[in-house]
């Protein structure tokens, strides 16, 4: 079996990362702690079930999945080497709602249909569930990456739906193509991350959620790393894979 990657060097990725940014991601999540829970008392007041409070409930949770696209944009930058202070992660997610939507059409489309498929997958069966959750495991990086990107310029329902098609497939397959034999590693890969997520639960606890942010943001940088070291692998092999559109400066 190929040896892609190092789980070893993932998780020393991963600490080496947290340990330079963990404080970054600390002050995010405060904040969207604090719009969570503010969104929370709304809801309550507006009595839950009501429409007002669904409608508030269904914004909250567009925003979490910004929120979501943002951080793993922002995990990627700065694994590969970039800095980004805290009012450049804010300016990364106001950024996605201006100019970025594609992004996000791309992210809801590819990961949706892979979640759908890894859904149906399990409830047939656990070890299917678990192979397509590995093949498919890429697909949240290849989108935030813009490796695989939706063309927000196509202008007519049936150039759309093409469109649609082609990105749905583009990254299923892509995603396919990098995991393509390293599924035990990936495998013994996401055991280790859930060994070193329940070592640190409590030491997370009593650094008041502090140690858990940590924890997090270790293993998001750890699967980064494998994420590129599948990619690096990819273009080697002269797969496909287009470059990522360059950042916009901020």
């Amino acid at each position: 079996m190929e040896q892609v990657f190092s789980i070893k060097q993932a998780l020393l990725f991963g600490w080496d990362k947290a340990k330079q940014h963990v404080w970054l991601f600390v002050k995010i999540m405060l904040v969207v702690i604090a719009i969570v829970l503010v969104v929370s008392i709304v809801i309550v007041f507006f009595r839950e079930g009501s429409l007002i409070a669904s409608l508030i409930d269904s914004a909250l949770q567009i925003f979490m999945l910004f929120v979501d696209i943002a951080m793993t944009l922002i995990t990627l930058r700065l694994a590969r080497g970039e800095t980004i202070t805290f009012t450049q992660a804010v300016d990364i997610f106001k950024g996605l709602f201006k100019k970025d939507l594609g992004l996000v059409v791309t992210f809801l489309l590819v990961l949706g249909i892979a979640q759908l498929l890894i859904g149906i997958a399990f409830l047939a069966l656990i070890i299917p569930g678990v192979y397509l959750a590995l093949r498919y495991s890429q697909v949240r990086y290849l989108v935030v990456d813009k490796r695989v990107l939706f063309d927000w310029s196509t202008h007519t329902w049936k150039t759309r739906w093409q469109e649609i098609k082609r990105v749905i497939h583009e990254g299923l397959r892509t995603s396919s193509d990098m995991t393509q034999g390293v599924k035990w590693q990936l495998l013994w890969f996401g055991l280790a991350c859930a060994g070193v997520a329940l070592v640190g639960f409590i030491p997370g606890m009593i650094t008041l959620g502090i140690g858990l942010v940590f924890v997090g943001t270790m293993l998001q940088f750890a699967s980064v790393y494998v994420y590129m070291k599948l990619l690096e692998r990819v273009e080697k092999k002269s797969l496909p894979v287009s470059a990522p559109e360059s950042a916009p400066t901020i």
